[in-house]
């Protein structure tokens, strides 16, 4: 390689990136990093807080198998409150991997607990690939559960897998997380009405209908047949699910001033939403309150929430599993939303086992973008 005058690099702003893009590029070239490290120090680099020059020396000190300087790099990130990328403390976890599963471990977990601008923790597609690739089962097992697609093709794929794998409900404290950003939006007066309506209810609804998704289902308009769709619907979902929750908004009954009446005489729940204020952000109240293991009957996706909720995550990094809160609801609900068909009246099946990665006696199945699962045995 070219010789390069380490003399004419320093620790200012501009020296710092200048000097991460070279490391960037000899990262492998033991006589230059050892230049940096004499001139600089260890210590003065990782004061930088610089997200090249720390990834690119740690990846060094692995490759070479320095455990000392290894160690000495994680503890001074440590002193200076300093959280590394995710690459790193996924590099970490393989090297302690097969030596101390423990330490492996604690690294892998420490990517869950960041909460850091410098750090997006949040587990993807490629991530799970890496643990794949390396063999680091017993790490995919740390996180199972989650709504997670490989897109790795050197294993081999199965499917056929309902009796194996299992429904997944979101747990508690997403579902609390989610909700507190739910009623944010809706505002104390109207989550105290929705609280008190539940009160009066003597059940949990196992199913939740949108009913203007259905009054306007046909061409996007309300026509002479939409309260006889919304009818059929109900007691359709009333024989294949059971009890029902609607949510209507109220400016119906204009439309239909006999509506109450009808809907009375079907014994069915449901809840007016009012003016000015959309029916979806009421149904994911609801589905949130009954635990999301209701059913959501409805051929809207609710993407336009969604995108508010994952649009949101940086003023709410209080919480630093608020990422993972957001995308792991995102699976839920389209896991239960079932879509209906007007002609003739039916309803999507409901799912017997989610698209997560489980784990059944010794074998992991994650699920792959193609729809199918690979079978890893531990």
């Amino acid at each position: 390689m070219t010789d390069i005058d380490i003399n004419n690099y320093n620790l200012d702003i501009k020296g710092v990136k200048q000097l991460a893009f070279l490391l960037y590029k000899t990262h492998n070239d033991s006589n230059l990093v050892n230049q940096i490290i004499s001139k600089f120090s260890l210590e003065n680099l990782i004061k930088t807080k610089n997200n090249g020059i720390i990834s690119n020396l740690l990846c060094y000190y692995i490759s070479i198998n320095d455990i000392n300087t290894i160690e000495e790099i994680i503890r001074l990130t440590s002193i200076n409150n300093f959280n590394m990328m995710k690459r790193d403390y996924l590099n970490l976890a393989k090297y302690f991997y097969n030596d101390n599963i423990d330490i492996s471990i604690k690294y892998f977990n420490h990517i869950f607990s960041m909460v850091s601008i410098n750090t997006d923790s949040v587990i993807l597609s490629k991530d799970v690939d890496f643990l794949i690739e390396n063999k680091m089962f017993n790490l995919i097992i740390l996180i199972s559960g989650l709504f997670i697609e490989s897109s790795i093709n050197s294993y081999s794929l199965v499917d056929g897998l309902e009796k194996s794998l299992k429904l997944k409900i979101i747990d508690s404290k997403i579902i609390n997380n989610i909700k507190d950003y739910v009623e944010n939006i809706l505002g104390t007066k109207i989550v105290k009405q929705l609280n008190q309506f539940i009160k009066k209810q003597m059940i949990n609804f196992a199913a939740i209908i949108d009913g203007g998704n259905v009054l306007h289902a046909r061409s996007g308009i309300i026509g002479p047949t939409s309260l006889i769709d919304l009818e059929n619907l109900i007691k359709l979902v009333k024989k294949e699910i059971g009890n029902l929750l609607l949510i209507i908004h109220y400016r119906h009954l204009k439309t239909w001033p006999n509506l109450i009446n009808q809907l009375n005489l079907m014994n069915i729940s449901y809840y007016l939403t009012p003016y000015n204020m959309n029916d979806d952000i009421f149904i994911l109240w609801f589905f949130l309150i009954f635990n999301s293991q209701s059913y959501i009957i409805s051929n809207d996706k609710y993407r336009d929430h969604i995108f508010k909720f994952e649009t949101s995550k940086k003023s709410l990094m209080v919480n630093s599993n608020i990422s993972y809160d957001f995308s792991q609801f995102n699976y839920i609900l389209h896991q239960q939303t079932l879509k209906y068909n007007l002609v003739p009246y039916s309803i999507d099946s409901r799912p017997t086992y989610s698209r997560c990665i489980q784990q059944e006696n010794n074998r992991i199945y994650i699920p792959h973008l193609s729809g199918k699962f690979i079978e890893l045995i531990i």
